[in-house]
């Protein structure tokens, strides 16, 4: 089965703990033969890749300038600081 993911949060290079549960469960559902790809939003500490066997694509997600929304404390409290 081919399954797709959208996250707020994905790890954005080796040892970040951001998203590491997604990550997680990403992982077992290749291990069980699935088609996993992941969209989560882009950040300058990102590493491309295809993380074993998950696709992951980076979108933009915040206006160029403005405070990054994701990462960092968390969506609710970046929202709330700006």
């Amino acid at each position: 089965m081919r399954i797709g993911v959208a996250t707020t949060s994905y790890p954005r290079f080796a040892g970040d703990p951001a998203g590491i549960f997604v990550r997680a469960l990403c992982l077992e559902l290749v291990r069980l033969g699935h088609t996993c790809e992941v969209v989560a939003p882009d950040d300058p500490l990102c590493v491309p890749s295809t993380d074993h066997g998950i696709e992951v694509h980076r979108l933009e997600a915040r206006i160029r300038g403005a405070p990054p929304t994701f990462y960092g404390a968390g969506v609710p409290d970046n929202v709330r600081r700006d």
